[in-house]
């Protein structure tokens, strides 16, 4: 199945990244010389989606004219909807709030601090595994092959690869790799309001199962870009492995 549009997250302070984010915001931070915001832009493009919406608050201005700047020194066609949060509403308040500006069918939801490198197009290959059976479909990564993430883990897989988070966990397999595809039916009578997507999601949980969520694992590379060291460990292995 085609989709048709995203929403790429953006609006966060980075913290981690600083002092980079003191003058910029992360989603602007460079990788070899492009950002990454306008690497996801291109990824999409390259994918031919229609519509892309992206959140803003930290540095809104700042990420505005920089987005503009790429789309039209790039001719890009696909419609690109900015909108400014008035208060930072985190993952899942980012989403309700930017439901009116999508149609009411299944969209890319996109981590704005993530890269991607393999052989197919990441959006693409995505598509290709959804079914409106679905609620949502998550990318996931094996931890030990995950690069720049320095946490215990998000999620495991059942044998029908539907995701498993346990309440309380030493250590989980796979972490998420920054791209999920969602129905806006997932949100339907919520209000706009600060709150975390997986608090959302957490309503599909029966027992540690997400029930009709769904994970793919990724086969290429992905880096999670968290701070400045980051950064340094990303271009060396782009350079010298992986381009």
């Amino acid at each position: 199945m085609r989709i048709k549009e995203a929403f790429i997250l953006a609006a966060g302070f980075g913290r981690r990244m600083q002092p980079i984010t003191d003058r910029i915001p992360k989603p602007m931070v460079e990788i070899h010389g492009r950002s990454l915001i306008t690497r996801i832009i291109d990824k999409l493009v390259e994918y031919n989606i229609e519509k892309i919406v992206i959140n803003s608050f930290y540095k809104a201005d700042i990420l505005k004219k920089h987005i503009d700047s790429h789309i039209q020194t790039n001719n890009i066609s696909a419609t690109v909807k900015i909108i400014q949060e008035q208060e930072l509403l985190e993952t899942g308040g980012g989403v309700i709030n930017a439901l009116h500006h999508l149609q009411d069918k299944p969209f890319f939801v996109v981590n704005g601090d993530s890269l991607w490198h393999g052989e197919e197009n990441i959006f693409k290959q995505l598509a290709r595994c959804w079914n409106n059976g679905m609620h949502s479909l998550f990318l996931l990564k094996n931890v030990s092959d995950a690069i720049g993430y320095d946490y215990k883990g998000d999620f495991g897989l059942t044998k029908n690869n539907m995701l498993v988070c346990p309440a309380e966990y030493d250590f989980l397999p796979y972490a998420y790799a920054g791209i999920h595809i969602t129905k806006p039916s997932n949100f339907s009578g919520l209000k706009v309001k600060k709150c975390k997507l997986m608090d959302i999601y957490a309503s599909e949980k029966i027992g540690d199962i997400y029930k009709n969520i769904y994970g793919i694992i990724y086969q290429g590379a992905w880096f999670h870009i968290g701070t400045p060291q980051s950064i340094i460990d990303t271009e060396k292995l782009l350079e010298n492995h992986l381009s």
